[in-house]
C-alpha cells in the first residue's frame, strides 16, 4: 500500500513536471534564447529530458503499479526500456557538448569555441541522435521488473547472466561520470579566478555555481555507477532506490530544476540590468545545469 502510494505520488508529481517543461521550452524561443550554442543545446537537452521521465518516473511509476515483470508484457516493457536507455545515454553525450560549450566560453580557445560556432552546433545535436538510434536499435534493451522499482538488462533479476549485458550503457556511464566531474571542476577552478577579485555579490553567484556544480555530479555519477553496478551484481533494494531516483533527478524531475527552469528567460531579462559588460554576465548567468540542462543561475 506504500509502495502504490509512492509509485502513484511519482506520477502525479513528473506529470505536473511534464507539464512545466513544454512552456518552459516555449519561452526559451519566444525570448529569442536559441540565438547563442548554450541555449540550442539546453533547448535539445530540455527535449529529451521529457522523454526520459515519460520512461523513468511516469511509465515506471504506472508499471510498479500494475506489477509488471518481463513476463506480462515483454514487448511494451523492451521497447520502453531500450527507448529510456537510449535517452540517458543521448543526454549524457549532450551533457557533454554543454559543459564544453561552457568550457569555450570560459576559456575563451579559439579551437574549443570553433566547435559551436553557428550552425556547427547542430552537427553537434545530429550526433547525439545517431548515438540514441545505436543504443535503442543495436544494444540490449532493458526491462522492468515492479519487484525492485527499476530497470534491469537482464530480464530475470536475481540469477546471474552475462547474456544480458550492455556493454554500451556500462562504458557510457562511466565516461559520462569521469567526463563531467572533471569538466565541472575546471569550471569552478575557472570561475574562481575569474571572479576572486569581483564584488560581493559576484562571490555569491560563484558560491550559487559551486554549490549547484557539485549537487548535479552528484546526482549525476551517483546514477551513472549505481545503474552500472545494479546491472552485474545482486543489489540490496535500497540501492536500487537509490540508483532509481539519481536517475530520476538527473532527468530533472525533481529536486531545483522547475525553479532554475522558470528563472533562465528571466534571467537573461534582467542580465544587462545587472552587468553592463554582457559577455560576462552571460558567463556567469547562463551556466548551465549539465544535467537537466535547462538551469540558469537567478540572481534573487
Amino acid at each position: 500500500m506504500r509502495e502504490n502510494k509512492y509509485n502513484s505520488s511519482t506520477i502525479l508529481l513528473t506529470s505536473g513536471f511534464q507539464m512545466i517543461y513544454c512552456p518552459c521550452l516555449v519561452a526559451m524561443y519566444k525570448q529569442n534564447l536559441l540565438s547563442t550554442s548554450c541555449y540550442k543545446i539546453m533547448f535539445f537537452l530540455g527535449i529529451l529530458d521529457m522523454f526520459s521521465i515519460f520512461v523513468n518516473s511516469i511509465m515506471t511509476g504506472y508499471f510498479a503499479i500494475q506489477g509488471a515483470v518481463f513476463c506480462t508484457n515483454p514487448v511494451t516493457l523492451l521497447t520502453l526500456g531500450a527507448f529510456g536507455c537510449a535517452c540517458w545515454c543521448a543526454s549524457c553525450l549532450t551533457c557533454i557538448f554543454l559543459a564544453l560549450n561552457r568550457c569555450a566560453d570560459l576559456s575563451e580557445n579559439r579551437f574549443l569555441t570553433a566547435f559551436f560556432d553557428g550552425n556547427r552546433v547542430f552537427f553537434l545535436m545530429i550526433l547525439s541522435v545517431l548515438y540514441l538510434a545505436f543504443i535503442m536499435l543495436f544494444t540490449t534493451p532493458a526491462s522492468f521488473n515492479s519487484n525492485y522499482v527499476s530497470w534491469f538488462f537482464n530480464p530475470m533479476t536475481g540469477q546471474e547472466s552475462l547474456r544480458y549485458v550492455n556493454i554500451y550503457h556500462a562504458v557510457n556511464n562511466v565516461i559520462v561520470a569521469v567526463s563531467t566531474t572533471s569538466l565541472y571542476i575546471y569550471l569552478c577552478i575557472k570561475l574562481y579566478f575569474k571572479t576572486r577579485n569581483a564584488s560581493t555579490k559576484m562571490g555569491n553567484i560563484q558560491r550559487k555555481i559551486f554549490i549547484q556544480s557539485f549537487l548535479i555530479c552528484l546526482i549525476n555519477v551517483l546514477a551513472a555507477y549505481v545503474y552500472v553496478y545494479m546491472q552485474y551484481f545482486t543489489p540490496s533494494k535500497w540501492v536500487v532506490l537509490t540508483g532509481q531516483i539519481a536517475w530520476q533527478l538527473s532527468s530533472g524531475s525533481f529536486f531545483s530544476k522547475k525553479k532554475n527552469y522558470l528563472s533562465s528567460h528571466k534571467t537573461h531579462r534582467k542580465q544587462k540590468f545587472i552587468y553592463p559588460n554582457k559577455p560576462i554576465a552571460e558567463k556567469l548567468l547562463m551556466h548551465n545545469n549539465a544535467v537537466s540542462g535547462m538551469a540558469a543561475i537567478a540572481i534573487e
